[in-house]
């Protein structure tokens, strides 16, 4: 997959593919745009669907645009939201969509780069969890995004930013559903670390 992994002193360093923001930024003729310090804004994330479709070939290039994005979050947690609402309208892009893949292009172009440092450490069987979520930010559908990582020890192992399945009536209840979405991920985890452990 072309990721680039160091073994160094004090520990590995993971770094996906740098070949992707290039290629962005050069298919959108942004190579000279000037970079901004996130990946999304709130104007952004609130488009709403009453919008004209894009063109046949307009909607090739952002869905292109959009699986690239979605392939590079996987190795970048910065990316994981963005990546999400692209995805949202892959099946049917509408005009200013666009917006969102130019947005990302120029916080590439601040930071192309993302560095994944696991230091060496004790070993450890203990995953942490963080969650967090975003009440009805969806404005088509009103409904919510959990978000989340795991941690074994001090390495982020995972990491999400998912819409909810349900409707979520107010942030108490978008809370629970983010809490459960960890807890369901953390058992995944959980099955594999021990899966390994009895392979080793």
């Amino acid at each position: 997959l072309n990721r680039v992994l160091t073994i160094r002193q004090d520990g590995v360093t993971i770094e996906g593919d740098p070949k992707h923001a290039e290629t962005l930024a050069r298919e959108w003729h942004m190579e000279q745009c000037n970079g901004v310090d996130t990946p999304l804004t709130t104007e952004l994330t609130q488009l709403t669907s009453n919008r004209p479709d894009m063109n046949s070939n307009e909607a090739s290039i952002y869905r292109r645009a959009a699986a690239r994005i979605n392939y590079m979050a996987q190795d970048r947690c910065d990316l994981s939201s963005a990546s999400k609402v692209l995805t949202q309208s892959m099946a049917n892009p509408r005009e200013g969509d666009e917006n969102l893949v130019k947005r990302v292009i120029r916080y590439l172009r601040r930071y192309p780069r993302c560095i994944s440092q696991f230091a060496f450490q004790d070993q450890s069987n203990e995953l942490i969890i963080q969650v967090d979520s975003g009440w009805a930010g969806d404005v088509n559908s009103r409904r919510s995004t959990s978000g989340g990582v795991i941690m074994l020890g001090n390495h982020v192992i995972c990491h999400w930013s998912k819409l909810q399945a349900t409707i979520a009536l107010s942030s108490g209840e978008a809370e629970l559903n983010a809490s459960v979405k960890g807890v369901s991920e953390v058992a995944v985890s959980y099955t594999h670390l021990r899966a390994h452990e009895t392979e080793a």
